[in-house]
């Protein structure tokens, strides 16, 4: 009889497990696609392609300044020019690794050539060299970029990094015709 009573209780307990409701369905995935999603075009690519080359040269020839030059003014505008362009990298890279692309890491041939020539100076030859290259406007492909109708058909956040990178430029090159101006 025991017996009986073990099996009529399973019987039971299996029959009111069925009756139980379904558990509520679980909830939503998260999207895959955010509203603040960054869509990137083919210009915009481009664009940010350039700007991270300019970053590249500008961080490699201002980091120059700290062991070439004997000047401290010339050692702290290196490190500031240094600081912002790497930051301004940094906004850049963020973008771009959101949609896991790569930008050329690198500046031009020419580019490297002059930081060459500019790796052998030291001194007051070092700060006349480092003056003029800073003295220089961007490259004419970044320079089409700050044109208006450019900007109109770039993304919101490229015309953003654009622009405070030209207006960096902008600052940077006028620092250094003033103190061309005093050498």
């Amino acid at each position: 009889m025991n017996s009986k009573k073990i099996t009529y209780s399973l019987a039971f307990a299996l029959l009111c497990g069925c009756s139980t409701p379904a558990p509520p369905p679980a909830p939503p995935l998260p999207s895959t696609t955010s509203a603040t999603a960054v869509k990137l075009t083919v210009t915009d690519l481009k664009a940010l392609d350039e700007a991270n080359q300019w970053c590249s040269w500008m961080i490699a020839l201002s980091g120059l300044a700290a062991n070439h030059s004997n000047q401290s003014v010339y050692q702290r505008y290196g490190a500031e020019i240094l600081s912002d362009y790497q930051k301004q990298q940094k906004a850049i890279s963020d973008i771009v690794s959101k949609k896991s692309i790569n930008l050329t890491s690198s500046y031009p041939v020419t580019y490297q050539k002059r930081l060459t020539l500019l790796k052998k100076r030291y001194g007051k030859s070092f700060d006349r060299y480092f003056e003029r290259e800073l003295a220089k406007s961007l490259p004419k492909t970044l320079n089409e970029f700050s044109k208006e109708n450019e900007q109109k058909k770039l993304g919101s956040d490229v015309a953003t990094i654009l622009k405070n990178l030209i207006k960096s430029a902008d600052i940077y090159r006028k620092q250094a015709q003033d103190l061309m101006k005093y050498e």
